[in-house]
């Protein structure tokens, strides 16, 4: 009698190879005998193609409609036609997205053709502070991007050097220049700024 509980793995993984590699062979060699046997298939119908001549088709051709009329050619006037006058915009004007002429003022929001992207933003150091609120600016932007005046519309933060911190802020941040009519020009636009959220 073999004892396995002696043998260490690796003879016992060994041990197991051998005995699946005779297991296969044995199965392998039983395999012919039941391939021996012959499965009767039944007989393929065969299809028969028959041919079908069609016969010849004649289009006949039809009468093409005539032509349109070519139209009638305006009899040339002897009168010289004169348009009205129509005075030049001063170049001190500038027409906004409304199509409203308007001097060197600065523009809203909605006059604007779009509402113009803050390129450089500078956020109001307010850690410090622990302040709780909003602030809510209506900046005038002049024709290089920068915060020319602005207006204080709220402060909920009850904070004055918090408002002051964020003028400050409002001051470096840039926006994007507008033009209109080839001309740059000054808008207002609106800006928060909330804390403690």
């Amino acid at each position: 009698m073999l004892n396995i509980k002696n043998w260490n793995s690796r003879v016992r993984l060994e041990f197991s190879i051998v005995l699946v590699l005779i297991g296969l062979i044995i199965a392998f060699w039983s395999l012919p005998q039941i391939g021996s046997m012959a499965i009767k298939l039944p007989p393929v119908p065969s299809h028969r193609i028959q041919m079908i001549q069609i016969p010849r088709t004649i289009q006949h051709v039809r009468q093409q409609a005539p032509p349109p009329v070519r139209p009638s050619v305006p009899v040339p006037s002897d009168d010289i036609e004169m348009l009205d006058e129509i005075p030049l915009k001063s170049s001190s004007s500038i027409i906004s997205a409304k199509g409203e002429i308007s001097p060197n003022a600065p523009l809203s929001e909605d006059d604007l053709p779009y509402i113009p992207r803050q390129i450089i933003e500078v956020l109001p150091k307010v850690s410090d502070l622990k302040v709780h609120g909003q602030v809510t600016l209506r900046l005038l932007i002049d024709t290089s991007g920068k915060m020319k005046d602005y207006k204080v519309l709220s402060n909920s933060t009850g904070n004055p050097l918090c408002l002051q911190r964020v003028i400050a802020a409002a001051r470096k941040s840039r926006w994007e220049v507008i033009r209109l009519n080839e001309n740059k020009v000054e808008y207002w636009l609106t800006k928060q700024y909330k804390f403690g959220e």
